[in-house]
């Protein structure tokens, strides 16, 4: 629910938010599902989601408390749904 809000808003010409927020928001929800839960919420590749995850932490108004929990623990989140060598050409 709030990654979809987060793309929602992302990629609206009448979002609440500014676009580089939403865009935090959605690779937050997809990160903490993932390394919290282990589930995977994205149809995203590996390789995009670790774009979007660095480009969220290197945003100097996001809080440092935020960008620990953008941390990419992709290498060491098992999710099932995911493989370790999964990239955007495919496994």
């Amino acid at each position: 629910m709030i990654k979809d809000f987060g793309k929602s808003q992302a990629m609206s010409d009448r979002a609440y938010l500014p676009i580089d927020v939403a865009r935090v928001i959605y690779f937050l929800a997809i990160n903490v599902a993932r390394t919290k839960i282990r589930c995977r919420i994205s149809s995203l590749c590996k390789d995009e989601i670790e774009e979007g995850l660095a480009w969220s932490r290197a945003q100097s108004w996001v809080p440092k408390e935020i960008k620990m929990m953008l941390k990419d623990d992709l290498n060491t989140c098992q999710v099932p749904a995911y493989s370790d060598h999964e990239s955007c050409e495919g496994p």
